[in-house]
């Protein structure tokens, strides 16, 4: 801490304990060591401070009036903030309330804190550069002003006092405020992670000590703080011991699903090569029958023959460990390469398809198994496409801090939201001539490149996201 720092460098001492208390309540203690050469006590107005060292010999009277003033100091910057407070605040921390909850009592509790008028807490949009209001109190107690902050919008893609605070991690007084919000003197502070910065700090107080008001925010900044990473904690936490927890209950399952595989690879092995034979024959005869009611039968048979392939090769994909190829692909020429693919349907259909991605932008990626995923992705939403006119398919590549997202948004009637969660499920389809596995062998290539597959959907419009992570670019 600072304050040893100091005394042991101006009286050449080693600090081994130090209290203060306010009227016989202990408002600060720090214990190095319980050994100590010498101990002195200092006593002013409602404080007591005790002070213990290791020294070759004592403080002298000038000494300890120097000491006297700047402990005095110190324990001036705790009047308003007790041990108490603190134990609540994160106690507060570590109970069940949701993080919205936790940190509205961490606010509210600020402004319970002595000649502090109002207090309210902006939460950063890094893409978009800016402080929104998130939490507000005053002591005006009017709902009207919390609804106000969070309409409050502070744009950071210039310098100014509220950047100097967020990226130079300042404690600074801001002239800036609403008035009728902040309406006295106006100090600010970051909120940061191990991330980096995630918010702003605000108080509006009548209090003119600087060293109490730093004090004051930079432990609330430190609660603050460790509210957003424990509830982020806990929140991973819970989820861990729920994928726990369901992978215990369908051990068992899971153990058949990879017999069940091997033995659908085996069985889709076998019924391969007589349908090649049949689809062959049938080709054949085709070519030379001139009966054309019997090509109509002969032509059932070769579709029926094709879409018994369709699922065999499905089905070894799907049973098979995916390995991948990786390379650097342009992100363009694949979904260029797609669409030029199903061009015939697309023109058949008269669809607007709109390629939103800057040409320099690349993937490692195994190309042809993402070529997979797009062709099957881009051909379901061709035939989810139900207008006479206007319709219309984009693709676009979106960027965030961990991901780069390849979105195809169709235009078409949308997938009801008792369908969306069986989508993955192998074997289900709402298609007549589906196999049901297009889009759990499209999750499994997205997980086997460390991604994700995620759909929306509503009665106009159905967006289908592929997320591939930045580390892997």
């Amino acid at each position: 801490m600072y304050l040893i720092k100091l005394l042991e460098e101006l009286f050449d001492i080693t600090v081994t304990k130090i209290q203060i208390f306010s009227y016989d309540s202990l408002i600060l203690s720090i214990i190095i060591s319980e050994q100590a050469d010498y101990f002195n006590e200092v006593e002013a107005e409602n404080y007591k401070l005790e002070l213990f060292y290791k020294s070759t010999k004592r403080l002298n009277d000038k000494q300890l009036e120097q000491i006297k003033l700047i402990l005095l100091s110190c324990a001036t910057t705790f009047t308003n903030i007790t041990i108490n407070d603190i134990t609540y605040l994160l106690n507060n921390i570590i109970n069940n309330d949701s993080i919205e909850q936790t940190l509205n009592n961490t606010i509210k509790k600020l402004t319970e804190e002595q000649d502090i008028y109002s207090a309210g807490l902006y939460y950063l949009n890094n893409k978009l550069m800016q402080l929104r209001g998130l939490i507000y109190y005053s002591n005006n107690k009017t709902t009207m002003d919390s609804i106000n902050f969070k309409k409050e919008i502070v744009e950071l893609n210039k310098r100014s006092e509220f950047s100097d605070i967020i990226f130079f991690e300042q404690i600074k007084e801001i002239n800036s405020l609403n008035n009728h919000l902040f309406p006295f003197k106006n100090y600010g502070i970051g909120i940061y992670t191990k991330n980096g910065p995630i918010g702003l700090l605000v108080i509006s107080t009548k209090d003119n000590n600087i060293t109490h008001i730093n004090n004051l925010l930079n432990i609330y900044s430190k609660i603050l703080s460790i509210t957003f990473t424990v509830k982020s904690l806990i929140q991973r936490y819970k989820f861990a011991v729920d994928d726990l927890e369901f992978f215990k209950n369908n051990l068992f399952y899971n153990n058949n699903l990879i017999n069940l595989g091997k033995l659908t690879a085996t069985i889709a092995h076998e019924l391969k090569n007589p349908l090649v034979s049949i689809g062959g024959f049938t080709n054949r005869v085709l070519k030379l029958n001139k009966d054309e009611k019997l090509n109509g039968y002969l032509n059932i048979i070769k579709n029926e023959v094709n879409r018994m392939e369709n699922l065999i090769n499905d089905l070894l994909l799907y049973s098979k460990a995916i390995k991948l190829d990786i390379s650097e692909v342009n992100v363009l020429s694949l979904v260029e390469e797609a669409t030029t693919i199903l061009y015939e349907k697309i023109r058949e259909k008269d669809v607007d398809v709109q390629i939103n991605i800057k040409r320099d932008e690349t993937l490692k990626i195994d190309k042809n198994k993402i070529l997979q995923v797009l062709l099957n992705l881009i051909n379901n939403s061709l035939d989810a496409l139900c207008n006479e006119t206007n319709n219309t398919i984009k693709i676009n590549l979106e960027t965030n801090t961990n991901f780069k997202i390849l979105e195809i948004i169709d235009n078409g009637c949308g997938i009801p939201k008792s369908d969306i969660a069986k989508l993955f499920t192998p074997f289900y389809t709402t298609k007549e001539s589906g196999t049901g596995l297009g889009l759990p062998i499209c999750k499994k290539i997205m997980e086997a490149h460390d991604g994700d597959i995620k759909i929306f959907s509503d009665n106009n419009q159905t967006k289908i996201q592929l997320f591939f992570k930045r580390g892997e670019l």
